[in-house]
């Protein structure tokens, strides 16, 4: 590194002297704290980073877990399917207010004593099960399926929004690489060129405005090789919470994408992108809702069937127990009929219109999101193919003039000076076609994740 000092000389201006030999110590320092000589020990791979982070993501672990959840709520929807079967044992003392009465009698499945003061017991084995409801039952069980079918919609657009997070991380941090690269190699003809107008300066060649120029240009460079290499720390955080990997920003740098061109990925259909696709689901969905509130205002249907067996002692709780040698069966079918829920089922249907109609507006909504990010990226990308031959006519020239500069001054006919110049203003042409191709290929693989993800 080229320490940066001002040559004694008398000024007549004694304020831009002292700003000048300020500006000077202020550069070293920072050219030592945030300028270190450092060697890149491990390389970041796009597809490897990708993998990590699907591997070890927990929004994807999360929606796995979604599935199967609701996959378990299809069995358990499933056995509204089977009879019911339950056992009831019933324990009570009976105390006959109006002495003189007897007889019992069943209504339904409600047993009246019209015994005398007793202890008594009854066993009983009760069989149910719903022999029809207008279909209100299938409904429910394929809301139940196609929440497992949401379940696996959301999973793939947390797949696709994981791949395009780390696709717009890693191309961060790829284009901070680049950059930093090239502020290095900058910062180093920058140096060159204020040590020589410092000899300039010496020899009354130049005057100190031009030596200041050159430090402040210095500085400038120093600030965004600082701005890159902090944004490259912030990058790999982020990384590292998704992939759960450690990587040290010191040593690690960022590869080119793999070649990818835009004939590997089509316009890929919006109607059949996971995230519509779960919308139309939604929709049918809140729709066999209040088709099912329309069907629960019809009968219901169910068979019942019970075993008992009675029992009864006057004087002993225990023998009453013992004495369950009363039996009797009984079979029958109940007819359910809801005929006022104070108007429940009215408000509940006219919410569930509101909600097909908030989803069918988000949906058209969401569909003319993507429709102008796609054509944006299509674009994109035809005038970064159609570009083309001016990017490479603007390298060639800017080349061109490099070595023109080179030859002079290696017959010294020009001032190294010029020379230098002209190669730091190569240096971030380059960089600046340098950013646009990766952001071309990371466009090229945003619209590739799209393509891939239908369904």
């Amino acid at each position: 590194m080229i320490l940066l000092t001002l040559p004694a000389k008398e000024s007549k201006d004694k304020h831009t002297g002292l700003f000048t030999r300020f500006l000077a110590v202020s550069i070293v320092l920072l050219a030592i704290i945030f300028y270190p000589a450092q060697s890149e020990a491990l390389t970041l791979e796009f597809d490897q980073v990708l993998t990590d982070a699907l591997d070890n993501a927990y929004d994807l672990k999360i929606a796995t877990a979604d599935i199967d959840l609701k996959t378990i709520r299809v069995d358990e929807a499933f056995a509204t399917y089977y009879p019911t079967l339950g056992v009831r044992l019933g324990n009570e003392y009976l105390h006959d207010l109006d002495h003189g009465s007897n007889g019992s009698t069943y209504v339904g499945t409600t047993y009246i004593s019209g015994s005398q003061s007793t202890y008594q017991h009854s066993l009983s084995f009760n069989l149910n099960y719903n022999l029809y409801d207008f279909g209100a039952r299938g409904r429910k069980y394929d809301n139940v399926m196609r929440d497992v079918d949401l379940a696996g919609y959301a999973f793939s657009k947390s797949k696709i929004d994981l791949e395009v997070k780390v696709l717009d991380l890693f191309t961060e941090g790829l284009k901070l690489t680049s950059s930093t690269r090239a502020y290095r190699e900058i910062l180093n003809r920058r140096q060159e060129i204020y040590a020589i107008e410092q000899r300039k300066f010496a020899a009354g060649s130049t005057q100190k405005i031009q030596v200041a120029e050159a430090a402040v240009a210095i500085a400038e460079t120093l600030k965004q090789l600082t701005d890159s290499r902090m944004r490259s720390q912030n990058v790999l955080k982020e990384i590292s919470v998704i992939t759960r990997q450690e990587y040290e920003a010191e040593t690690t740098g960022f590869a080119d994408f793999s070649a990818t061109t835009a004939s590997s990925a089509q316009r890929p259909d919006i109607a059949k992108l996971p995230e519509i696709i779960a919308y139309d689901l939604d929709i049918q969905k809140k729709t066999a809702e209040y088709e099912i509130i329309d069907l629960e205002r019809y009968p219901k249907l169910t068979m019942y069937a019970d075993y008992k067996l009675y029992g009864q002692d006057e004087n002993n709780f225990y023998d009453s127990f013992q004495d369950l040698s009363r039996k009797n069966a009984s079979i029958g079918i109940i007819i359910d009929l809801p005929l006022f829920q104070g108007f429940a089922t009215i408000h509940k249907a006219r919410g569930l219109q509101k909600e097909i109609e908030k989803l069918r507006l988000e949906r058209g909504k969401r569909i003319a999101e993507l429709t102008a990010q796609i054509d944006s990226l299509i674009a994109s990308d035809q005038i970064f193919q159609e570009s083309g031959t001016e990017r490479r006519e603007c390298l060639e020239n800017s080349a061109q003039l490099q070595d023109m500069a080179r030859r002079l001054n290696e017959q010294q006919l020009t001032e190294r000076l010029y020379y230098l110049r002209t190669q730091v203003d190569l240096l971030e042409k380059q960089l600046d076609i340098r950013l646009k191709e990766i952001d071309w290929a990371a466009n090229s693989r945003r619209l590739l994740f799209l393509s891939q993800e239908e369904n």
